[in-house]
């Protein structure tokens, strides 16, 4: 393994702990270890999909249940392109939505697109990387608020890794991410976050790294009447341990800590110091199976109802996941995981339960089918209710639990065609 591509490992594994704000609340079990980006020399595919989903509570209503059937036809690109010591290209999908029963209101287009560029080697560049990411989708707001709402990013992102030296360097990261609700009731989510960090690492040997993560960021919201701009410090060591082929291992730790300002200021436990952590673990007994592992904990900023203003939430993360692929045209995926949530300033805290269950069949390098199941489940401290509905001194004092907490099956087969 030549040097570029030792230290490749390293920043991917960093580059994903960085980058904790951008990372989905619900189902998604990132690759902590891996770059998300697999680079094939001049390949150029594109796709036709068609995936129909069934879902039993559509409008993620614990009371008044909607099912609906849900239709998402869609484009996907990859397209890569390697020259000397420079790669570039973009890969995503664009699709349309269409809903039935009662929620038509959700249809729309959605997007994922991300063109990058990465040179190495290029006069006094050893590794850089600049990439965007866009999408628009519609998602529940959070697990404290499960309304419905579009939502479209936009996300720059680049990283220069200084590698010289046989043992030691470090990376420069640095990110812009615009998030923006069209919705009026949703205005006030609509945000802008800055942020930057200073990675100097060592490198033992071919198996164990070790180093630092500085990292600070700040969200400005369009406006602050109701959400409060934070700002965050991160302190952390991190340790990368590649014990074998079949066993690998990442751990992060640290200190860190948001101040909140504007007219809604009022947090509870603004500018404390509180501890935050990640920890992965990647076990692959044969070439066709492997587990994953990871837990993370990580303060975030409040999507409770607008009535508590702005703040924070302490988040802990827990998933496990395993893929087995017996033979080149099967693939098989099992997750499952717990997040709790607990608000700081009010009683919106939750704790999310979700399973996955994933099989695809490739008829031939064109034709690929697959079959996925998932449910989730969201338990509510005091029992859900709309946000804003109940201040949160009046709920405790009510021990507010007549509504049930939420949950959701899903059923999904899809199909795609690669050119």
């Amino acid at each position: 393994m030549n040097s570029t591509r030792k230290i490749g490992t390293v920043a991917a594994a960093l580059a994903c702990a960085a980058c904790v704000d951008a990372m989905a609340a619900s189902t998604v079990i990132r690759d902590f270890l891996d770059d998300t980006i697999s680079l094939v020399p001049n390949q150029f595919d594109v796709s036709l999909f068609e995936r129909v989903t069934y879902t039993d509570n559509v409008k993620n209503s614990p009371k008044d249940r909607i099912d609906s059937v849900h239709f998402d036809t869609g484009l996907g690109i990859e397209a890569y392109r390697n020259k000397g010591d420079l790669s570039y290209g973009v890969s995503g999908e664009v699709s349309y939505d269409y809903y039935t029963r009662r929620s038509s209101d959700m249809n729309g287009w959605d997007w994922n697109i991300t063109p990058f560029i990465k040179a190495s080697g290029l006069s006094d560049i050893h590794n850089l990387k600049l990439s965007l990411n866009m999408y628009g989708k519609i998602e529940p707001l959070s697990n404290s608020d499960l309304r419905y709402t579009r939502h479209y990013t936009t996300e720059a992102l680049a990283t220069y890794d200084y590698a010289r030296h046989e043992h030691w360097g470090f990376m420069l990261n640095g990110g812009y991410k615009y998030d923006y609700y069209p919705q009026d009731e949703f205005e006030d989510y609509t945000k802008h976050t800055f942020t930057g960090s200073f990675v100097p690492y060592y490198r033992f040997n071919d198996d164990v790294k070790t180093g630092m993560r500085l990292q600070i960021s700040k969200t400005a919201y369009d406006s602050n009447r109701v959400r409060s701009d934070s700002y965050k410090q991160t302190y952390n060591l991190f340790v990368d341990y590649r014990m074998n082929s079949f066993l690998e291992a990442y751990a992060e730790g640290g200190i860190e800590k948001r101040s909140y300002s504007g007219k809604a200021r009022g947090s509870n436990g603004d500018r404390d110091w509180n501890w935050d952590f990640l920890a992965a673990l990647r076990y692959s007994p044969t070439i066709r199976l492997k587990f994953e592992l990871k837990s993370q904990f990580d303060i975030e900023d409040s999507t409770s109802g607008k009535s508590y203003g702005g703040g924070a939430a302490y988040v802990w993360d827990n998933s496990i996941a395993a893929t087995w692929k017996p033979e080149a045209k099967y693939d098989f995926t099992a997750k499952a995981g717990i997040e709790s949530q607990n608000e700081v300033n009010c009683d919106d805290d939750t704790t999310e339960y979700y399973v996955l269950f994933r099989a695809s069949y490739r008829f031939n390098e064109h034709l690929n089918v697959y079959a996925q199941y998932k449910y989730d489940k969201v338990d509510f401290k005091y029992g859900y209710r709309k946000p804003g509905e109940w201040p949160a001194n009046v709920l405790s004092s009510r021990g507010f639990t007549s509504d049930p907490d939420y949950y959701e099956n899903e059923v999904t087969v899809g199909v795609s065609y690669r050119f």
